[in-house]
């Protein structure tokens, strides 16, 4: 009525006024009564003239807003519980990553710099932040889902955050749980299959060919270890959880730099080495690099074949390389670490 009725933005103002006037007493009424301080349902009740006045000229966009104010009421119960079970440092961590992508991202000098011209910051910021989320995301889904579903959903998860980490912690637990050695393979199984996808997700991003060109190693890299841990799942006593496994919290400030630094040393090392040492070079940068992460020498070499610096075969090669590195350190930690069965 406020939209179509002459002086129409006069009344919504008495409207709201007196709307607001209404929620001010019938909130302090209740939570005198019950002592619930929320206030979603007077704020859905002050939006709803707002949205009847879009609705006269922009309907559309009325009745979406609508169905998600009507969905957030809905999920009240289910967000509140969510947000209660987060920790500060996660809140913290979500804040920093908004942070970084929105105000120091944009501000980062977007050309070559450095030796050989080699680092880009912005492209560096936007790969770290590429990189950190598919973490990011890999963390918040073992966090959501739960560790006692289970070893194999918790390695499933885990695996695109760090397959390295949750080879450990299964390692480790199995010294524990002997018992449940064989489902902890299976999940040491699972989690290394998912190193396949992050990497072919990553390389693709970057460079679509380069993605295409290690599809079917990668596919072999990811589809052995998971039929292997099929088979043993299988034989494994069922219901064992993965209560002890702890994946760190992938993204604070301190890993967004540390990352920043990562990717720009690789890329100027496998530029240097390159031009030193020929192809031979870049392999060895990445078998170093496979030692103790793969996925930051994966970005670093995606870059620099999206950018011309090195072939797409080459870039292939060396992402195969270090990822075969990085899979033999962790069967090493399984044997030295975990139970011998």
């Amino acid at each position: 009525l406020c939209g179509i009725l002459p002086g129409g933005g006069i009344l919504l103002a008495v409207l709201l006024v007196a709307l607001a006037a209404v929620v001010t007493v019938a909130y302090h009424t209740q939570a005198s009564r019950t002592g619930q301080l929320g206030i979603t349902t007077e704020v859905a009740l002050l939006l709803t003239p707002l949205l009847g006045l879009l609705a006269t000229t922009r309907p559309l966009e009325a009745v979406a807003i609508a169905a998600l104010v009507a969905a957030l009421l809905g999920f009240k119960q289910e967000l509140h519980a969510t947000l209660g079970s987060l920790a500060r440092d996660e809140v913290l961590a979500t804040v920093q990553l908004l942070i970084v992508a929105v105000v120091i991202l944009p501000l980062l000098p977007d050309r070559d710099l450095g030796p050989f011209d080699a680092v880009n910051p912005r492209t560096v910021g936007w790969l770290v932040l590429l990189l950190l989320g598919v973490a990011y995301v890999g963390y918040f889904a073992v966090r959501v889902v739960g560790t006692d579903r289970g070893l194999l959903v918790t390695a499933l998860l885990g695996g695109f955050t760090s397959s390295t980490a949750v080879t450990l912690a299964y390692a480790r637990l199995s010294r524990a749980r002997p018992q449940a050695a064989a489902a902890l393979s299976a999940g040491i199984g699972v989690a290394c299959a998912m190193m396949a996808p992050r990497i072919w997700l990553l390389a693709s991003a970057i460079q679509p060919a380069l993605g295409r060109r290690l599809a079917p190693a990668l596919c072999v890299l990811g589809i052995v270890p998971l039929v292997y841990a099929i088979v043993v799942a299988r034989q494994a006593p069922k219901g064992t959880d993965g209560g002890d496994v702890l994946i760190d919290n992938p993204f604070a400030i301190r890993a967004a730099l540390l990352m920043a630094g990562a990717v720009a040393g690789l890329g100027i090392l496998i530029r240097a080495a390159q031009v030193l040492l020929g192809d031979v070079g870049a392999y060895g940068v990445a078998a170093l690099s496979g030692t103790l992460d793969v996925d930051a020498v994966s970005v670093a070499l995606a870059e620099g074949a999206s950018r011309g610096a090195t072939t797409i075969e080459v870039a292939a090669r060396a992402i195969m390389v270090a990822a075969i590195v990085n899979t033999l350190v962790k069967a090493g930690m399984a044997l030295v670490i975990g139970d011998r069965t």
